[in-house]
């Protein structure tokens, strides 16, 4: 009980002094309203990651296919997306650069996103595909895209 009524009155104090903090003016030079108010607006950013799906599939139903379709869902057991560099910015603008790997298939790729166009490029490919962003919001790809010189 006695934890309890501790572990209660530390709490309120917590509280309280974040609340003295941030209501303060600028003390001594120093804004902590300001200052806590910076620390969490993001005007740029970097980093990496992957995700990797690996399906299982029932072998005896698969053996009932098609050569064809036995060779496509090999082909889709093990998805990998493989981001290794990945930047925004305030202005909307993204980057990253990474591979899409299916199965033992790797496939290069660059992507850059602006306020206005997606350009995606291929590794191997002829062209980048470019996307219109007012297309992507409005929910429709009229023709899939475009693609330079077409």
């Amino acid at each position: 009980m006695v934890k309890t009524k501790a572990r209660g009155l530390g709490m309120a104090l917590v509280a309280l002094l974040i609340i003295a903090l941030v209501g303060c003016q600028a003390v001594g030079g120093v804004n902590l309203n300001e200052m806590l108010t910076k620390q969490l607006d993001v005007r740029s950013s970097a980093g990496s990651g992957s995700v990797e799906i690996e399906l299982n599939w029932d072998e005896e139903a698969i053996a009932a296919e098609d050569e064809e379709t036995q060779r496509l869902i090999k082909l889709f057991s093990r998805i990998k997306l493989q981001l290794d560099q990945v930047r925004t910015d305030e202005k909307g603008n993204m980057s990253a650069n990474g591979s899409l790997s299916l199965n033992d298939r790797k496939i290069p790729f660059a992507l850059q996103i602006d306020p206005t166009t997606a350009v995606l490029t291929v590794e191997g490919a002829k062209r980048p595909l470019i996307l219109d962003a007012e297309e992507l919001q409005a929910g429709a790809i009229p023709g899939g895209g475009s693609v330079p010189g077409n």
